[in-house]
């Protein structure tokens, strides 16, 4: 197998004697484990007669074997020892997977290889697991991506599996005639659940020949193959499924336009990546590209290239472009448009030097790629073994083999006219049609002959061009040597900056990360400023992104982001040119001049984004109140977009004027950097912003003081969606004892919480315990959504659950699970962006001492059962409790109750704020 030479991890991949194919993993440097198994079964195999049941059977797979029954026990010994697991369901492949302490990684392997091999499917679980699978169909309901796929599949080929309900829900999980449920759920899993149509990828810190030894005695059990499953051989798509226009009106306030040419399955051209190339070119967003034309046009904001749907049989290759509102009227001249660049590729695009560019900036990223997580690195192995030989299960994604110019002209005979479909999702399309099972309206519509022909016999556009070489791609970085501190040390300091940093001794890559926060009150100055400064962020954004896109396919990566005091720029990738970059940045924002037509359009875009969170999860709009409650710097997205509403050009003009004037700044740089370079680096950010450095400029992270002896309800109206519940104690201390507590008392209660209300009682299928710090102040939230039950009702269960709880007189595993957070807390760091990040972290938190996470573990350590066990009793419920804020949203026709003794009810943050006082 090739693997990176930047991964110290050992692969050793065999087949069982059963024919699974298993890769061990061996990473001495972690104390995590992880296993993940893929099935070549997914919800293409469904049966007619009972769409999701491949879905079905990944839920009910969960809830007991015959050598363990009890349908939790899973669930609580991987949660005990401070694990994880999840599963889910594609089109043609099904992953189930896990981590954990490594120390109990082999008896959680046992529990794990019995789903393959004697799962219960008990008849018992039936029907609360319809419940369950039914709750999470209704949640996704009114999801745009769930709606856009749905009229997707009534448009193909109904011949094709890719037409059939994935999800599934209680209408199509039910007993058929010739067989109840439970029968088609065992006739599923013997016809689809055998060893040669598996793959597992495990990963340990102990020996492979140890590894193996326990994967051999788990895993052979597991049925040889019985009948090989048939390839796919219905095409997706029809001629008259071609040349077509697909017409969704969307829930949220967005403008596509997808154009999208069908391919056929990519699995034999792996080796030579002919559609990462055609998406390399098609995707540019350089001078001359299409998405740069489009910009000058004000048609488009951003342009995607190379997504879509894909499958054994089949690839759609998606073009995807978000418009504008003046864009929406030109769709068939962005097509033509589209169309004369790919007359470009034919003529002129098949080229050596883009496929030495693609090669060599693919090749960098495999020879230098970030360790990942061990459960993110099964993930990926597990379904990589579905689609490469073992020689390429690592390499397979990175792999590109020659310059084949014969191929690449062989796919861009696809890229017709009548070899496309067009999707325009929009408000106000004219619709007839409703999907059947989220009920998308929708139309289908023939694109006329003329127009086709029109757009195969565009000539070549004047202001398309193809890409120069790119300037920043570095052929043979220099690996500096060590002359590094343990921790990042201040190297420059001067009134209103620090400049901080440390060279990476540990991953010899030649990568570095930079940091630079810019805080200025003026930019908190009221939630119009704190609208305004997203708004500058969003266009300084879109202003240089065409300058800089080359460095960004170069592997040198920038971002700009707002945050409570200010604004951040972060780069990261190669480290030998970010000080160009970095310096084309600070001169771009310097000058920050910005043109009328952009203001309009993206204030317009940006209030839209703003009022969208109306259209998402119930549970997710009540955490963006609960943010907004607490953090008086990060107003609700609602009132970020009332706020900017009254802004107009010169008041924003004014604003970007006054926005630098006065800087608190600091800045870190991490990576394969001398001190004498990031000097150099210091000096160039004094050199720009120097005279607007000011120590009084620095921002306070401040929290609403939240104190009172009786629960504050938030009733939130949430406009047809689901029922939700969120109950959050905010603790009243932010010394690291609170912390320890708040974190582990989480973890103790989450497994039995999520067992208790989903599984037993089908609350719903969103719900969980969470630590939840609001600026440094430690929180533990509860929450529930359900499609059925009111919020005072799931007010009132987690209220009685807590209560039950607190009555336990000890902690299952406790030892275990205390130890496995303080493992978790010595994990080593993955890699250099992992490592700069969590430095930041410290450094933005005034921990100049980098021992925050020492200080953590220590009072994690001495943290007894009992402590723990009378903070649940005392302040999470009874009478002298932490009064936590309820905040609720119920369907419209459902009654919002206010539970029992609630004379604090609060129906806006503003009247929230003005109670009570500030603390940082």
């Amino acid at each position: 197998m090739k693997t990176s030479p930047n991964d110290h991890r050992l692969y050793h991949p065999i087949t069982l004697d059963n024919g699974l194919r298993v890769v061990i993993v061996e990473n001495t440097e972690s104390t995590r484990a992880a296993a993940s198994l893929v099935v070549n079964a997914g919800h293409f195999d469904d049966p007619e007669q009972t769409q999701g049941l491949a879905h079905f059977l990944e839920h009910m797979l969960f809830l007991g074997t015959e050598s363990f029954p009890d349908s939790g026990e899973y669930q609580q010994f991987i949660s005990q020892h401070n694990g994880s697991n999840n599963a889910w369901t594609g089109s043609e492949h099904t992953c189930f997977y896990f981590d954990i302490d490594s120390k109990f990684f082999a008896p959680a392997l046992k529990r794990f290889s019995r789903f393959f091999s004697e799962p219960l499917l008990a008849a018992e679980h039936i029907e609360t697991e319809r419940n369950n699978v039914d709750a999470e169909f209704q949640m996704k309901l009114k999801e745009d991506a769930r709606r856009i796929y749905d009229a997707q599949k009534e448009t193909v080929n109904p011949q094709h599996p890719f037409s059939k309900f994935s999800v599934g829900n209680l209408t199509t999980l039910i007993d058929q005639p010739e067989e109840t449920l439970q029968q088609a759920l065992q006739q599923f899993f013997q016809r689809y659940y055998h060893a040669t149509a598996m793959t597992l990828a495990v990963e340990t810190p102990y020996a492979i020949a140890k590894v193996q030894e326990w994967v051999e005695t788990e895993f052979n059990a597991i049925r040889a193959a019985s009948t090989p499953k048939a390839a796919i051989t219905e095409p997706l798509y029809q001629p008259e499924h071609l040349a077509i226009t697909l017409s969704i009106p969307p829930q949220q306030s967005q403008r596509k336009l997808i154009i999208t040419f069908a391919l056929p399955g990519l699995d034999d051209y792996y080796e030579y990546k002919p559609v990462s190339y055609l998406s390399y070119l098609l995707g540019h967003e350089g001078p001359g590209s299409i998405l740069s034309i489009l910009k000058k046009r004000q048609w488009a904001m951003a342009l995607t290239s190379g997504g879509g749907i894909n499958g054994s049989n089949f690839k759609d290759f998606n073009i995807s472009i978000a418009l504008t509102e003046k864009g929406e009227r030109y769709q068939n001249d962005i097509i033509e448009l589209l169309f004369s660049y790919l007359r470009l590729l034919k003529e002129r695009g098949i080229q050596a030097r883009y496929f030495d560019e693609k090669q060599a900036l693919t090749e960098f990223a495999f020879n230098y790629k970030e360790t990942s997580k061990p459960i993110d690195n099964v993930n990926q192995l597990a379904i990589n073994m579905q689609h490469y030989p073992p020689k390429d299960y690592v390499y397979g994604d990175y792999k590109i083999k020659a310059f084949n110019p014969e191929l690449l002209e062989h796919f861009l005979t696809y890229f017709t006219p009548e070899n496309m479909r067009v999707m325009e999702i929009r408000k106000g399309v004219n619709t007839s049609k409703i999907s059947r099972w989220y009920q998308t309206p929708y139309d289908v519509n023939r694109i006329a002959d003329n127009q086709l022909k029109r757009w195969q016999d565009t000539s070549i556009h004047q202001e398309l061009k193809l890409p120069d070489a790119n300037p920043f791609i570095v052929a043979n970085p220099e690996l500096f040597e060590n002359e590094t501190t343990a921790v990042p040390i201040k190297i420059y300091e001067q009134p209103g900056f620090n400049f901080w940093f440390k060279q990476d001794k540990t991953f010899s890559s030649p990568k570095g990360q930079m940091f630079v926060s810019l805080e200025s009150g003026f930019t908190t100055k009221s939630d119009k400023h704190i609208a305004m400064t997203r708004l500058f962020v969003e266009l300084f954004s879109e202003s240089v992104q065409e300058q800089n896109y080359q460095a960004e396919l170069a592997g040198i990566h920038y971002q700009i982001y707002a945050h409570q005091g200010g604004i951040t720029l972060q780069l990261s990738g190669i480290s030998e040119k970010q000080p160009l970059l970095l310096e084309n940045l600070l001169m771009a924002i310097c000058d920050h001049a910005l043109p009328l037509e952009r203001f309009q359009l993206f204030k317009k875009q940006l209030i839209s984004n703003w009022q969208d969170i109306r259209q998402g999860k119930s549970v997710s709009q009540l955490f963006a109140v609960l943010n907004g409650l607490f953090k008086p710097h990060s107003p609700h997205a609602l009132q970020l977009a009332s706020s900017l509403s009254n802004v107009g050009f010169d008041d924003f003009t004014g604003f970007c004027a006054e926005l630098f004037q006065k800087l608190s700044i600091e800045a870190f740089a991490y990576g394969n950097w001398r001190k004498d370079d990031a000097l150099a680096i210091a000096k160039s950010i004094e050199q720009h912003l120097g005279a607007s450095m000011r120590e009084t400029a620095l921002v306070q992270p401040d929290i609403v003081n939240f104190q009172e002896k009786t629960p504050a309800h938030v009733p939130v109206p949430v406009a047809d969606n689901d029922n939700a519940c969120v109950i959050y104690f905010p603790l009243p201390d932010k010394d690291f004892a609170s912390k320890a507590m708040a974190i582990i008392a989480s973890q103790v209660i989450a497994p039995q919480f999520f067992h208790q209300l989903r599984t037993v009682k089908q609350l719903g299928y969103l719900l969980g315990v969470n630590y939840m710090p609001m600026n440094r102040y430690p929180g533990i939230a509860c929450f529930v959504q359900s499609p059925n039950v009111t919020s005072s009702a799931l007010e009132s269960e987690i209220s009685n659950f807590l209560s039950e709880f607190a009555q336990k007189a000890q902690i299952e595993g406790w030892e275990k699970l205390q130890q496995g957070i303080i493992n978790q807390l010595d994990a080593k760091d993955s890699g250099p962006r992992i490592r700069s990040q969590r430095f930041w972290h410290s450094i933005t938190n005034h921990d100049y001492e980098f021992n925050n996470r020492e200080m953590l573990k220590a009072e994690i350590g001495k943290l007894t059962e009992a402590k723990v066990v009378e903070f649940v009793k005392n302040q999470l419920t009874g009478p002298s409790a932490i009064q936590p804020v309820i905040i609720c949203s119920d369907k419209p026709e459902a009654q919002i109750g206010h539970g029992k003794n609630q004379p604090l009810v609060f129906t806006n943050i503003h009247s929230f704020h003005s109670k009570y006082p500030l603390k940082n």
